[in-house]
């Protein structure tokens, strides 16, 4: 919005203007016509002059309205959007009115122009051969009827003023809607010309250049179109047999794009702003627009549904409680009556694996405040403001490990590395470097009870197979214990420190009998997974070996469900008592060392069937793990006792997504499986089944709201695109580009944004300055209208006639599984 600097400054001053409504908007999808330019800002079209000045909005739906184009008479605006589900082309008077939909494809339709005979050319998917093709089709406004152009590939056109040849984009990074810039690879983007009036096949324009020709445009017998042969983007225009190719703009900053044609004028977008290039006076103008808006999208709202974005669950050490991180967003929530705490995470900034500490005081967590991913910790309670931890982020952090003593937080990194933190005294250390090995992250990290060992799952050999390893902090030294001929995970120590159980995938038993047979496409190794265990010390005695004569007399055999619940109700009454009268006793436990000497051959396998088990936790009596089969085809929380005397599963809860075992292993939390929504979440007591009653024991999750300012959302998102390319991106060179002038190239467009689509239209234009394909944006969240139902199809082609629709085609399915056939293909419909 451009405002005078003294009214604007005055009516800053009296606190009726935001700094946010000062600057300029940003501007897509132009088109030209007479005195009239029309675009795309905040989703909604607007009109302005050819030479710019104030907007008028032209439309308010929710969705989004693009690909603008307007009339040869200058009475009709042609737009895509997306009124009722999937995007179609539309058309309204410029004027302003009812739009009316001319196009039913169920599919992504893109308006490209008009032709000189008053027809709507559009782009959409091909109703014939192979998917992800595009075809090109003009549509009658008036009465909708319609024809298909018999060319391949095509995604963008242009009719000549006769309405006999069209000249048509081929290929071309359109087709996946990848962010490259100066691709040379074989699907550049290629004109041609057809004529449509004989029967030669259409003949391609500049074959000679391998640049990136593409969007056509006519006008007095000149081909105008876009090419990035000098670079960047830039217009070029040409004859219409390829010859006399001639560039008129040079730009070098900023792609030209969106371009449209209309008397005379190309109106294109370059950045956030819209010029306009006079064929006749060779004379380009920046446009100067003022946006008269509200500008909603900008607005601070309520998230009401933040489990939507629900990234991280962990259970406190010993208290009936959870930390969850959600949509940058930490919550800390409990059981019964106990309120939901709030962790104050800096304005604009995302945190993201919230952990407890070892005495649930304080949380852990990864904050982008400073720029990059730092270490952060908070009051549990939602007290203070916080503290920084460390300053040494220079690329992503993936998780937080905190010791159970306290003097410790493990952390990794995108390079492959294990971090140490003394929180006493902030000093930082890499104890294991697997970026060496080409590894950029460890599947999983647990401590010892007595925070002397690290075991870690990661790959230690070309195999590439996950192996587990034990890091002794007074040695300093990894090694690990199990090879690379089975893939092995879920480490876990046991309590009294004598065992390391985990899960390995060993069992190859053919689940279809034999790679033959009919439609048999090889052999099946399904339920590979078992239960091993690994004696830490030389003479411990396998907890799960039978009895024999050399067993401790009195060995206790495997609870029963009724055995264990008078057990807790005896211990309660013992605890009450104890703590009146007993004195505090020394936290802390000597555990016995490990041995690793002969470690990696003191293994047991657990006398438990093979099964698709994920997640271990042990607790002095029990093992738990998830069975994927479960009951009733979902999955379940599983026990086994910790026993001699040949001890069966038991399902602790049926339908569980993910669980957790908390530190002094007193609790169990657990996440249920939901068809929609994150499902419920409770923490209750450990044991050999869940209480039958659990009502008591949800965690009350679903008041969680908070209040979210747009804006500084968007400029994090841009900071944490910025670094996900730096630290992710396969070339730690950035195939050559300046990261860092890219992001102070591309960072003052954030501040213009008006909603998230504009923000993925800066996000594209940055990662396109790398060159690397599959590097697509995904919408996010954009503002979207209520459904107004779901689009269906009669399973055929149609073509408007005079007379109604005519059946052009019907699909065929397999005609042996009537179930899958279409409307019109099903057994007495009538049809051929």
């Amino acid at each position: 919005m451009n405002l005078s600097r003294p009214l604007a400054l005055m009516l800053m001053s009296a606190g009726l203007l935001s700094t946010a409504a000062a600057a300029d908007a940003y501007y897509r999808y132009p088109a030209i016509r007479g005195d009239s330019v029309v675009f795309t800002a905040e989703g909604d079209l607007w009109r302005t002059g050819a030479h710019g000045g104030q907007a008028q909005r032209l439309t308010t739906h929710p969705s989004a309205e693009t690909n603008a184009a307007i009339s040869p008479d200058g009475r009709w605006l042609a737009f895509s959007a997306s009124y009722e589900g999937a995007q179609e082309a539309y058309v309204m008077p410029l004027a302003g009115g009812l739009p009316k939909r001319i196009t039913f494809e169920n599919g992504a339709v893109s308006v490209l122009g008009w032709s000189a005979q008053g027809e709507v050319l559009v782009s959409m998917a091909s109703g014939t051969g192979p998917g992800r093709s595009l075809v090109i089709a003009s549509v009658k406004p008036d009465d909708l009827q319609r024809r298909i152009f018999p060319l391949s590939d095509a995604n963008d056109a242009v009719l000549d003023d006769s309405g006999k040849t069209l000249y048509f984009t081929r290929n071309g990074l359109a087709l996946t809607n990848d962010n490259v810039k100066h691709y040379r690879g074989g699907a550049y983007a290629q004109l041609w010309r057809y004529d449509l009036s004989g029967n030669a096949e259409a003949v391609q324009l500049l074959a000679s250049d391998t640049g990136n020709n593409k969007r056509p445009m006519w006008w007095q017998g000149r081909i105008y179109f876009i090419s990035d042969r000098g670079g960047s983007d830039n217009l070029w225009s040409m004859a219409p047999d390829g010859s006399d190719p001639r560039q008129l703009t040079s730009h070098t900053d900023w792609d030209v794009r969106n371009a449209q044609l209309g008397d005379g004028r190309i109106v294109y977008q370059l950045g956030a702003d819209l010029h306009v290039f006079d064929l006749a006076a060779a004379r380009n103008e920046k446009l100067a627009i003022n946006l008269v808006s509200d500008f909603d999208q900008q607005r601070t709202r309520q998230i009401r549904s933040p489990l939507e974005s629900l990234t991280n669950v962990q259970v406190a050490g010993k208290l009936e409680r959870i930390v969850l991180t959600a949509r940058g967003r930490v919550s800390v929530a409990g059981t019964g009556a106990q309120r939901r705490v709030e962790i104050a995470i800096p304005e604009g900034a995302r945190a993201r694996e919230a952990v407890f500490s070892h005495d649930d005081k304080s949380i852990y967590a990864i904050v982008d405040t400073s720029g990059e991913n730092e270490i952060w910790k908070f009051a549990a309670d939602g007290s203070g403001k916080g503290e920084q931890l460390t300053k040494d982020g220079n690329n992503h952090r993936w998780q937080l490990y905190p010791s159970p003593d306290g003097r410790w937080l493990g952390h990794t990194d995108k390079k492959g590395r294990i971090w140490l933190l003394d929180l006493t005294t902030k000093t930082n250390t890499i104890i294991d470097d697997a970026g060496k090995a080409g590894l950029g992250k460890y599947d999983e990290i647990l401590w010892s009870p007595d925070s002397k060992n690290l075991a870690l799952v990661r790959a230690a050999s070309t195999e590439q197979r996950n192996q587990i390893g034990i890091y002794n902090l007074d040695s300093k030294q990894l090694q690990f214990v199990t090879s690379d001929r089975y893939t092995s995970r879920s480490p876990v120590f046991s309590p009294d420190g004598k065992w390391l159980y985990f899960l390995s995938a060993r069992n190859f038993q053919l689940a279809n009998g034999s790679p033959w047979g009919d439609r048999n496409m090889g052999p099946v190794f399904d339920r590979r997974t078992s239960v091993f265990a690994l004696a830490l010390q030389p003479d411990n005695r396998f907890p799960f070996k039978p009895d024999d004569e050399l067993s401790k007399p009195g060995d206790k055999p495997a609870e029963g469900a009724t055995e264990q619940a008078a057990e807790k109700a005896a211990e309660k009454a013992a605890e009450k008592v104890v703590a009146k009268t007993a004195v505090p006793k020394p936290t802390g436990k000597t555990l016995p060392a490990i041995v690793f000497n002969g470690l990696a051959e003191r293994l047991y396998e657990v006398p438990l069937a093979p099964g698709n088990y994920f997640g271990l936790a042990v607790d002095d009596k029990r093992l738990y793990f998830v069975d994927a089969d479960g009951v009733d085809g979902k999955a379940a929380l599983k026990t086994l006792a910790i026993a001699s005397n040949d001890p069966r599963p038991e399902v602790f809860a049926a339908g569980v997504r993910e669980f957790d075992l908390s530190a002094d292993r007193k609790h169990i939390f657990y996440r249920t499986i939901a068809s929609n929504g994150p499902g419920d979440m409770l923490v209750v007591e450990a044991g050999a089944k869940a209480p039958t009653d659990v009502s008591k024991a949800k965690v009350k999750v679903d008041d969680w709201t908070f209040t979210s300012n747009p804006r500084l959302e968007w400029k994090q998102m841009f900071n944490d695109a910025w670094r996900m390319h730096r630290d992710f991106l396969y070339d730690v060179k950035m195939r050559g580009a300046d990261w860092p002038a890219v992001r102070a190239k591309y960072a003052p467009l954030v501040d213009r944004v008006t909603d998230r689509a504009e923000l993925d239209d800066v996000l594209g234009m940055m990662i396109s300055e790398v060159g690397a394909l599959h590097s697509q944006i995904r919408p996010g969240d954009i503002r979207k209208s209520t459904p107004e139902g779901t689009p269906a199809g009669l399973g055929a082609l149609l073509s408007r006639t005079a007379d109604g629709y005519r059946v052009d085609h019907i699909y065929a399915s397999e005609p042996e599984l009537p179930s899958q056939r279409g409307p019109l293909a099903q057994a007495g419909a009538g049809w051929r």
